[in-house]
């Protein structure tokens, strides 16, 4: 069967902040209204101003010497901040999605790659689980663990942890498609980068599962508890 033209919908679980601030929309730019971003920002951009994300340089030729992958390390903005004097929930995305560009770099489908190949990617899906608080201008960093792969998909987890007191902040799981440039439909990813995730997989297929992996999003049954009729059996 033939894949079919596809739209990537964005998931991700509620935070305590205020429901006005959007969410990242796709892996390239960060649209929306009341961010005080321009309309269209760019990972260099963004990592340009104030609390700017460090660029670690990751090449798909790098060794694979961790695991889990540091992809990215940077410093919580003052502009993401909420009413609660905390990192907004939308904001979270923002600081994952910007750990996607040196991921790709890392397995081998970054800027030049997707250039020379006509090809790119994009999300299809992010659950992201709120830990613990981290405020404005507490250094953070972004690992990356390899949950599972084939031609056409990627499945990974992130961890954000504020590094300077080590404790996790957030966490995202989230699949990437390889998108043929041309059709913009899912398709097959070229030998060297399924090649580069297999030897990232020889690394990571023996870590544990993150307890946040596959968590379903739902009140907990109780006596007070009142819950979708076909969300009971699941929770059982």
């Amino acid at each position: 069967m033939s894949e079919q033209p596809f739209t990537a919908p964005q998931t991700a679980a509620a935070g305590t902040g205020p429901q006005n601030v959007p969410q990242a929309a796709g892996r390239q730019s960060q649209t929306g209204l009341e961010t005080g971003l321009p309309t269209s920002v760019t990972h260099d951009e963004r990592r340009a101003g104030a609390g700017a994300a460090q660029d670690l340089h990751l090449r798909s030729t790098d060794p694979v010497a961790e695991a889990p992958i540091e992809v990215l390390r940077g410093t919580v903005r003052c502009q993401w901040i909420d009413h609660n004097g905390h990192l907004n929930a939308g904001y979270y995305l923002v600081a994952f999605d910007d750990a996607i560009g040196p991921w790709m770099e890392f397995i081998g489908l970054g800027a030049a790659h997707r250039e020379a190949c006509d090809v790119t990617t994009f999300s299809a899906q992010n659950h992201v689980t709120y830990v613990r608080e981290i405020g404005p201008d507490e250094p953070y960093s972004i690992t990356v663990q390899l949950l599972g792969y084939d031609r056409k998909r990627i499945h990974a987890f992130q961890v954000m942890t504020q590094t300077q007191d080590g404790y996790v902040a957030a966490t995202c799981e989230f699949v990437s498609l390889h998108i043929d440039g041309p059709t913009r439909r899912v398709g097959p990813m070229a030998d060297a980068p399924y090649r580069r995730l297999g030897d990232i997989w020889a690394a990571h297929q023996q870590l544990s599962l993150p307890s946040q992996v596959g968590r379903t999003i739902a009140v907990p049954p109780s006596a007070q508890a009142h819950l979708h009729v076909d969300l009971v059996p699941q929770l059982a």
